[in-house]
């Protein structure tokens, strides 16, 4: 008997972890979902391990060209692993609790907004698409159906009034664009220079 691959999905609240064999039987793992949680030793490593799967040794490797979802078919790609099980693994009520992303954005000239992030950044990066538009960057992360940005009005570098507003499909799932205005008596325009510790959250429902 070979083992080829291990199917991970999610059945209610508990989470599996299914042997692939060529032939004979195959073991399968379970744990409460809320308790299971994926680990990389490197940043950029194609292996995980897994802890809070019954009788899953926590330090056997998986490389990640084995493994597979429920139905048994591979992963698009890393990344869209990483986010299925960032979203559904580790939580209180697995399937059912909402990413959540804040913090305070700062921006200058052309430059990339910066962070100062009160939540985990969640490997989010920032960068400058048009003067006024800049996005948020994650690879399958920005459903535009699941994705929800709020931006109160501020009061920008000038003392002026500003807001923001999202585009939601422009470069959806890896990205979140959103715009910055800046608004004074008589008139709106879309500018650079606005942001200046200003208050953003983004829901990621699941």
């Amino acid at each position: 008997m070979a083992v080829t691959g291990h199917k991970i999905y999610i059945v209610g609240n508990i989470a599996y972890i299914d042997q692939i064999v060529d032939s004979g039987q195959a073991f399968q793992y379970e744990g409460l979902a809320k308790d299971c949680l994926p680990r990389k030793k490197y940043v950029d490593s194609t292996e995980f391990s897994f802890s809070g799967f019954n009788g899953l040794d926590e330090t056997k490797a998986f490389p990640f060209a084995q493994l597979k979802d429920g139905n048994g078919d591979a992963w698009a790609d890393q990344a869209t692993f990483e986010a299925w099980a960032t979203s559904n693994l580790g939580k209180s009520s697995a399937g059912d609790s909402a990413l959540i992303y804040e913090g305070y954005l700062f921006q200058s000239d052309t430059d990339a907004p910066t962070v100062e992030w009160i939540s985990n950044d969640g490997g989010i990066t920032m960068s400058y698409e048009n003067a006024g538009e800049y996005a948020f960057n994650k690879v399958g992360l920005f459903d535009s159906s699941k994705t929800i940005f709020e931006c109160p009005p501020f009061i920008d570098t000038d003392g002026d009034l500003g807001n923001s507003a999202a585009l939601y499909e422009a470069l959806a799932p890896d990205a979140l664009m959103f715009r910055t205005f800046k608004i004074v008596t008589l008139w709106i325009t879309q500018a650079n220079n606005v942001l200046n510790k200003t208050y953003f959250k983004i829901t990621i429902k699941p």
